[in-house]
């Protein structure tokens, strides 16, 4: 009987051609193309310099014995290095401050949103007030990873080492570009803070042409925001004109404490500042400017969440009716009504001199 079952066992492998299981496949030596997508860096507000993030397949996307090997060649990110202040009158570098610290996170962190995968780097110049900073970024073209090389030679003097690099000079909303064009790609441009001028040298760091640059000390804001925009209510309504403005006026009426939290009151602006209204404030507000001062109160519930952690240090007392004062704050359209221009929120104020 075995001997039976043995030759029919033979008998049938035969016949079906000495199929077995089928073995298993010899993994390739390479893998498959794989797209590695560039993603822009979460971690950029800690930099100087933007790069991007390079997404690496997992090992169980691609055979157990194939070799990971991206489609693309990208530039590892540089050591961070620090964020420095130059000195517009003597040229040395300085610290920066807790406060212009924050305001650089904000800075890059639009930058970022505005520019995806554009590499930067910068720098800060105090032009005789440390509190009110000139930011000035420098990038090789939208959407280029090419390092611009920003380094220092000499006090208040930094070469810029890219052809066609462009000089970006941010204080809050308010920007200008200026090209730097690079005619001979052996020479360097120097960008010299004291004198306010691009200097270009050829290869043997002769003078070839200077490019006066734009009066920067002009451009200091006066005006610092304060910490209280991380706490606005439902910020999506509103269109932010400028993140921070220094204005005048009188105080016209106080409308007290809204359902968010909000102290709100209105303000007639001294006539240099009569543009930061529209029609829908001569419409509604009677041609003033309607100012929040955010979490006054911890909400009437809706906006709790917001205001439940809102630090005292940043609480701002409201002023009197009839009172002329300085105001600064963001200044922004509310498109969660008819669009009317507003300070939301108030960062401070202070008594008009």
């Amino acid at each position: 009987m075995k001997r039976r079952i043995f030759a029919l066992c033979i008998a049938l492998i035969v016949m079906t051609g000495c199929q077995t299981a089928p073995a298993p496949t010899t993994a390739p030596t390479s893998p498959p193309t794989t797209t590695v997508p560039i993603l822009p860096t979460n971690t950029a507000m800690d930099t100087v310099t933007f790069t991007p993030t390079v997404s690496t397949p997992t090992a169980t996307s691609v055979p157990p014995t194939a070799t990971l090997q991206p489609t693309a060649t990208f530039t590892p990110a540089p050591t961070p290095t620090p964020f420095v202040v130059i000195n517009a009158k003597t040229g040395q570098e300085e610290s920066l401050s807790t406060e212009n610290e924050n305001m650089r996170r904000i800075i890059e962190k639009h930058l970022a949103e505005l520019y995806r995968n554009t590499r930067f780097e910068g720098l800060a110049v105090n032009y005789g007030d440390p509190k009110y900073l000139v930011f000035l970024y420098f990038y090789s073209g939208v959407g280029s990873q090419q390092p611009v090389h920003l380094k220092r030679v000499g006090d208040g003097r930094h070469e810029v080492g890219f052809s066609g690099t462009i000089l970006y000079v941010w204080n809050n909303l308010l920007r200008t570009s200026v090209l730097i064009p690079r005619t001979d790609e052996s020479s360097r441009a120097i960008f010299d803070i004291k004198q306010n001028v691009v200097e270009y040298q050829d290869s043997s760091a002769r003078v070839i042409n200077r490019q006066p640059l734009p009066n920067y000390e002009a451009l200091v804001p006066r005006c610092m925001m304060g910490g209280q925009e991380g706490y606005v209510y439902d910020p999506v309504r509103l269109k932010v004109l400028r993140l921070c403005v220094r204005i005048s006026g009188i105080v016209k009426k106080l409308n007290g404490v809204w359902t968010d939290g909000d102290f709100t009151f209105d303000v007639a602006l001294d006539p240099p500042f009569k543009n930061y209204i529209n029609d829908q404030n001569l419409k509604v507000w009677n041609g003033n400017i309607h100012v929040e001062i955010v979490c006054y109160t911890a909400g009437g519930g809706y906006a709790y969440r917001e205001c439940k952690d809102f630090p005292e240090s940043l609480r701002v007392e409201p002023p009197r009716i009839g009172q002329h004062i300085w105001l600064e704050g963001q200044w922004v359209e509310d498109w969660g009504h008819t669009g009317w221009t507003e300070l939301h929120p108030l960062f401070r104020w202070e008594p008009y001199k």
